[in-house]
């Protein structure tokens, strides 16, 4: 599940970086230091994109250790006092440019036993993650940046959860959609330029990126429909357009739940999460459609869904063996009911807003109740695709609720998978007449053209 951020309130400044007007606020993150070694190549590359994107006014990084940026200083205390001075230093020099504290200074030992496994309560190191991690928040940090596996374990629990661990991936992630929540789409900068796209190229860019086999799958949808005469690139463009779609409303959601909990701001997730499951169940029945056109069969194309047993099978009848397979298999079968189980209710009883009071936090959490009907088929659905939790399902009050952001992002990394499988799998050969010779289908660029790809989708 994707937790939220409990921002800290600067005077004169607003709550959440999220919320635009008088008293916006930069972002702000501190890198862990310490713990931000033996790096995958993806966190190599974000933690470096951080670095870039630090050059903008919108974003700032501090350190836990000196060097290019201000670092944080747990200063020496006096044996009298029942707190850790605390020092924000400029980058490359003694200037403090915020003093601060770490208080109860008699209590982290104790704190840091009641969170660590046993065989490391007496661990040092331990202490001083916690102390590093308070004294970031003390200096108004949003977002600590580590590869802790202790702090990301306890990343739930008081008080580690106030000082908001991420990964490099995930701080990348939520630095990206904090940018393009003010119409930033900058995804390289230096202290002298930056290079940046606008919103159609953005998403445009990033779903070809992560549909790599509706390159050759749309050429052939383009190339057959001349010959054909009919809109099968219509279709296949659909596809396409849909998931750019989807991309944008999973954004619009995700920029409402970093930015506030207020009711009407919930409803307006709830809005962006209804046309996000239309959209992508749509781009799901449009590859449906060209399938039952590639394979010739018979049945009425209203009646072409993956879904349906009876038409599985006539792909199957119709050497669609590969395609069968897939689309009977019991992952994609549950990505379709993650899906199609929450679009339906669009014609019968739908889901309910309501509020409860979260012990953790001080306002109100607003989630979503789902009518019983549909709730026990979601969290099967999910259990074989990841698990409850990750797709922001719980069972609570004695119903099955919903956190839309956290369902929003899994559904749509899963229906992306489903849908660029479909393209791989469908024989988009047999779109053409049987006397029309086959031109030569464009593959998937080479990898250099997918670079900007890569970056976006380190920021998405």
């Amino acid at each position: 599940m994707i937790e939220r951020v409990e921002w800290q309130k600067h005077p004169n400044e607003l709550s959440s970086p999220f919320i635009r007007g008088p008293g916006e606020r930069p972002l702000r993150l501190t890198l862990h230091s310490q713990c931000l070694t033996n790096l995958t190549e993806n966190e190599e590359t974000a933690l470096a994109l951080l670095d870039e994107l630090s050059n903008l006014k919108e974003v700032q990084l501090f350190s836990t250790s000196p060097g290019k940026f201000p670092h944080i200083v747990l200063e020496e205390p006096a044996a009298e006092d029942d707190w850790i001075p605390v020092a924000l230093k400029r980058g490359g020099s003694a200037d403090v440019m915020i003093s601060s504290a770490v208080w109860f200074k008699h209590l982290w030992t104790e704190i840091a036993a009641g969170l660590a496994p046993g065989a490391q309560r007496d661990h040092k190191d331990i202490v001083d993650q916690l102390l590093l991690a308070e004294a970031h928040t003390s200096i108004w940090g949003d977002i600590l940046v580590t590869k802790s596996p202790f702090l990301l374990s306890n990343r739930d629990r008081w008080p580690v959860r106030k000082t908001h661990p991420r990964t490099p991936l995930e701080a990348t992630r939520i630095t990206g959609l904090f940018l393009r929540s003010r119409s930033d789409y900058t995804y390289s900068a230096s202290s002298r330029s930056r290079r940046t796209a606008n919103r159609g190229l953005f998403y445009w860019v990033l779903a070809r990126y992560r549909l790599p086999n509706m390159w050759r799958y749309f050429a052939g949808c383009l190339a057959a429909a001349q010959l054909r005469g009919d809109d099968t690139d219509a279709l296949g463009e659909a596809v396409l357009h849909r998931t750019v779609r989807a991309l944008e409303a999973l954004d619009a959601i995700g920029i409402r739940f970093y930015a506030s909990r207020d009711r009407d701001d919930f409803l307006e997730v709830v809005y962006h999460f209804d046309y996000l499951t239309l959209l992508l169940a749509g781009a799901i029945d449009a590859q449906a459609r060209i399938a039952r056109r590639a394979y010739r069969l018979r049945t009425q194309e209203k009646s072409a869904s993956f879904r349906r047993e009876d038409f599985r099978n006539s792909l199957r009848e119709n050497g669609a063996t590969e395609l069968y397979r897939l689309c009977s298999s019991l992952r994609y079968q549950s990505i379709l009911t993650s899906l199609y189980e929450l679009r339906n209710p669009i014609h019968g009883a739908a889901p309910r807003v309501i509020a409860y009071q979260d012990k953790s936090v001080f306002q109100p959490t607003h989630t979503i109740a789902l009518p019983s009907s549909i709730s026990g088929r979601l969290l099967e659905a999910a259990r074989e695709l990841g698990g409850a939790k990750e797709w922001g399902l719980a069972s609570k009050f004695k119903e099955v609720l919903l956190e839309p952001y956290s369902y929003a992002s899994s559904v749509v990394a899963a229906s992306l998978s489903a849908i660029n499988d479909v393209a791989g799998h469908t024989d988009v050969t047999r779109l053409f007449p049987d006397e029309c010779p086959v031109p030569p289908l464009m593959e998937a660029p080479d990898d250099h053209v997918f670079d900007l790809g890569r970056r976006f989708s380190l920021m998405a």
